[in-house]
């Protein structure tokens, strides 16, 4: 065959096009796929937390595990598993009120010492640009007591793609509470 012989045949191009198009379709689907996995996964934690609050407010403990294993339990269960439980950080600080619970500023402690280091993030509340401490003290509080449960993960992408492009997600979630009067 000549080549205008060639360039007139169309019967393959159709697979042309195809393997021209096919790549960027197929990450596209999947990036789709992965960010309504995130979306899932934030409003699985969102109601999750809300769940374990709900359960750490009764001061019910469980007779086969700690009310601290109960709590992570329950947020397993709520988020299918998919979440990885070792990245999951779950936080109960009691406070003296709403008001003191609503100014804290949510600390992403990565090697759990309790102090702003490098590398980690807060929520700056009042705008300042320092860290200016949680006025809660760790615990799940006693009778009456205004308790936060805070509850952190990572999500990584099912794609090693984004992965390396844009590193885990890290979701997070948190729900107010008063104790019970038990």
């Amino acid at each position: 065959m000549t080549a205008r012989r060639y360039l007139r045949d169309g019967r393959a191009t159709s697979a042309i096009e195809f393997a021209l198009v096919g790549p960027a379709f197929f990450i596209l689907l999947i990036g789709v796929f992965d960010f309504g996995m995130l979306l899932f996964l934030t409003l699985s934690l969102e109601s999750a937390t809300l769940n374990a609050a709900r359960f750490g407010a009764t001061g019910a403990v469980p007779l086969d595990a700690t009310r601290d294993e109960r709590i992570r339990q329950i947020v397993h269960d709520q988020t299918l598993g998919l979440l990885n439980d070792r990245s999951l950080n779950i936080q109960t600080m009691v406070y003296d009120n709403f008001d003191a619970a609503a100014t804290a500023e949510w600390l992403f402690d990565l090697d759990g010492d309790g102090e702003l280091g490098s590398g980690e993030t807060f929520d700056d509340v009042n705008g300042n640009g320092v860290w200016d401490g949680d006025p809660g003290i760790p615990g799940a509080g006693g009778a009456d007591a205004i308790v936060v449960y805070r509850v952190s993960a990572e999500y990584r992408s099912i794609t090693p793609f984004l992965n390396e492009a844009l590193g885990p997600f890290v979701i997070r979630s948190a729900a107010p509470v008063r104790n019970e009067p038990w």
